[in-house]
């Protein structure tokens, strides 16, 4: 538990010292509203946070001691142990009790409550060891759609800082197709695909008798809703292209036909 506590005072100390950073760099129109300094802090937390479970997820999945574990049976894979797999799940324990007060000072909405507080327990039920072989997916390459997501999301005038995607225009329509192009494929097609053998595994080992059906159950539980979730963003996804693309247009139409 003593990475849980340093990751979550790294991500503090990262979220303090961007706040300090970002305001000498912006012009000054940009903080008007004091969220925005709060908001930079977050999300440039957020993007380091999500880099490094990246790298630790790909970092698991190139380990010769992680490959071994794809040729084991379902009971050896979902209790095997692997320390890089570890770490991850650590750091992602720590990310998320650290975005569960963010997103409450943010009033990001219940939604996101749900999701950082099934993912953290979720989290601590893998210091077992339990699913580690599952983790550098679900918790670390996934998380690519989320960096780029965290940085288009201080372009967004609701979200993050108001003015600064007009100032960068052509940068916020080039996120937002890196962020479409990474989230469809990688949460919409692969971890549905990959959710698919972790139910054949953990199914496997319910029969086999489970070291606690409550965990299992959890498990399963949570994959269900984060799979859910990921058709749910999708669906979000394509309602704001349609009002990115179409919105401007109808304004104009409706200018017209009031003059």
């Amino acid at each position: 538990m003593s990475i849980v506590v340093v990751s979550f005072i790294v991500y503090w100390i990262i979220d303090w010292t961007s706040r300090l950073i970002w305001p000498s760099l912006l012009p000054a129109h940009f903080f008007k509203d004091p969220k925005s300094v709060r908001i930079l802090g977050r999300h440039t937390m957020d993007v380091a946070a999500m880099i490094f479970c990246v790298y630790l997820g790909v970092q698991a999945q190139n380990d010769s001691m992680f490959l071994k574990l794809q040729d084991m049976t379902p009971e050896e894979r979902t209790y095997g142990f692997h320390p890089t797999c570890q770490l991850l799940i650590c750091c992602q324990l720590a990310y998320q009790a650290k975005n569960l007060i963010d997103s409450y000072m943010c009033q990001d909405g219940w939604v996101f409550y749900a999701h950082h507080i099934g993912t953290a327990i979720l989290c601590l039920t893998g210091l077992h060891p339990f699913l580690h072989y599952y983790s550098p997916f679900f918790l670390g390459i996934s998380e690519i759609s989320t960096g780029i997501l965290c940085i288009l999301g201080l372009l967004d005038d609701d979200h993050g800082v108001r003015g600064l995607g007009a100032v960068f225009p052509k940068t916020k329509v080039m996120l937002g197709v890196f962020f479409a192009a990474a989230f469809v494929p990688i949460r919409c097609i692969i971890w549905p695909y990959l959710s698919y053998f972790f139910w054949l595994d953990m199914l496997v080992v319910w029969k086999a008798g489970a070291h606690s059906a409550g965990v299992i159950t959890y498990a399963l539980a949570v994959n269900v809703g984060l799979t859910t979730l990921q058709f749910y963003w999708l669906f979000e996804i394509f309602s704001t292209i349609k009002k990115e693309l179409f919105s401007p247009t109808e304004q104009a139409d409706e200018k017209c036909k009031s003059e």
